[in-house]
């Protein structure tokens, strides 16, 4: 990758990261905790920490509606790694317990930047989601 242009890295990023989050949307408004929707779109050790700190699956928690991101910059690129920082808006999705009952936090950001790593065995795999977390030194404001 550290040969293509940084437009067509951060084209195949953001191709990666809107199936990965399509995935994760579906994956957390099923609430089962098994992930399954992510394999082939994450790399298996990200699935165990999401697996094993899964607050829904724990909470009997499943989500309804669906996140977007926006404003994406390719920060950091190398030939089997892509760091790539996005806004992600999750206000149209809610929070909901095992009745059914909206649990979503009314403190919740509807906005936050997200630092997103992404990997590839090698250089003609597809990049998989290998970390997501918060960008502290970032600001989504409208």
């Amino acid at each position: 990758m550290a040969t293509e242009p940084d437009d067509a890295i951060l084209a195949k990023a953001v191709d990666a990261y809107t199936r990965y989050s399509a995935a994760l949307d579906l994956a957390l408004a099923n609430g089962d905790g098994e992930f399954e929707e992510l394999k082939g779109l994450a790399t298996p050790s990200f699935l165990r920490g999401l697996a094993a700190d899964d607050v829904f699956a724990v909470n009997s928690w499943r989500s309804r509606g669906s996140t977007s991101f926006d404003s994406q910059q390719l920060v950091n690129e190398s030939e089997n790694q892509v760091v790539l920082q996005v806004c992600r808006d999750v206000s149209r999705v809610r929070v909901l317990d095992a009745q059914g009952t909206d649990v979503t936090p009314k403190e919740r950001d509807d906005r936050f930047a997200v630092m997103v790593t992404l990997q590839r065995v090698d250089p003609s795999a597809p990049l998989l989601v290998a970390g997501s977390e918060p960008s502290v030194d970032a600001s989504c404001e409208l």
